[in-house]
């Protein structure tokens, strides 16, 4: 390989991250505006137990591709996550799989807690999530609040390299 070749693709190749890291930059404010609304519909509609499986399925359902997964985590009076279904794409296909299981010690996720805590949204430091996605992502969470009190968190996550 001489060194024109290989200034070209490594210029092609330097294009390409900036890319895709531009690509998951420009993708924060729509993943923002996406789980703001759905959870503003939680706040005036509440989800329940019953309903909560098939409102996370069709949100993540219409959202861009590049929205890897979603879950919102209902709460009891004591703040614990009672249910917490998971939506995620895998193989060009949807699946769920239930986050309150003790393995995944839902209730100590920074992108649970924090939004607990604030009752402000917030994105998580990019971690790889073991027994959720099982893949590196950030996540967007965002506060149900009823009378004051936050009676779920709706989030949705992207996939990031690892950092």
């Amino acid at each position: 390989m001489n060194k024109s070749s290989f200034l070209l693709i490594f210029s092609i190749l330097f294009l390409f991250l900036a890319s895709c890291k531009k690509q998951e930059e420009d993708l924060t404010p729509v993943i923002e505006a996406a789980v703001k609304n759905f959870a503003l519909s939680l706040q005036a509609d509440p989800p329940t137990s019953s309903n909560i499986n098939e409102r996370i399925r069709v949100y993540i359902s219409a959202q861009p591709t590049a929205f890897f997964g979603s879950t919102v985590a209902l709460l009891d009076a004591n703040g614990v996550v009672t249910t917490s279904p998971y939506w995620y794409r895998k193989g060009g296909g949807l699946f769920n799989k239930e986050l309150s299981v003790p393995s995944y010690n839902i209730n100590n996720q920074e992108w649970l807690r924090k939004p607990i805590d604030t009752k402000l949204p917030s994105w998580s430091a990019p971690y790889f999530d073991t027994g959720g996605g099982e893949i590196w992502m950030k996540s967007y969470s965002y506060p149900v609040i009823v009378n004051n009190k936050v009676i779920a968190v709706a989030e949705t996550d992207l996939a990031v390299d690892k950092p």
